[in-house]
């Protein structure tokens, strides 16, 4: 049920998605614009540090 040519089941995965888009109301939300100009930076630089980190101690 619900699965694809690879055998996958997720396609159930956007009722996730419905109470965000029943909740709409036309009106614009807060401006984070600045927030994500520091935090996708931010979180890439971690995430390569991180990996960086463990590979290179179990390498």
């Amino acid at each position: 049920m619900f699965t694809s040519g690879t055998g996958n089941a997720t396609q159930w995965m956007m009722i996730i998605a419905l109470p965000f888009m029943l909740r709409y109301n036309r009106q614009k939300g807060p401006v984070l614009k600045y927030f994500f100009y520091v935090f996708y930076p931010a979180h890439t630089f971690l995430l390569f540090w991180l990996a960086n980190y463990i590979f290179a101690n179990n390498g």
